[in-house]
């Protein structure tokens, strides 16, 4: 998501958080790691020359860890990659689950 035209770092983080918050009240206990940055004039994920979205890391990354986000292996541009990797990775999850306990 973009930063508004004056809006600082905080203030841009404080406002996504809250975003976040309406759409999954409990992500903070969650959270096992962060990271957070400032990508000015960037538009998401882009491919090197030569490079496809296929290049980039896979979601199953091998012992139940799966990834999602706007710069793995998901087809689409912006946020679609981050939303069709999601999916994704919640369909290997839950097939993950289901054959351990079947």
């Amino acid at each position: 998501m973009p930063m508004r035209r004056g809006e600082s770092k905080a203030d841009c983080l404080a406002r996504l958080e809250g975003l976040y918050d309406l759409a999954a009240p409990d992500w903070r206990g969650r959270v096992t790691w962060r990271r957070d940055y400032v990508s000015r004039g960037r538009t998401g994920a882009l491919d090197l020359p030569g490079t496809t979205w296929r290049d980039r890391p896979a979601i199953d990354r091998g012992g139940d860890v799966f990834l999602a986000g706007d710069s793995v292996a998901a087809p689409g541009i912006l946020a679609e990659v981050s939303l069709n990797s999601g999916r994704t990775a919640a369909d290997l999850a839950v097939e993950r689950l289901t054959t351990l306990h079947a």
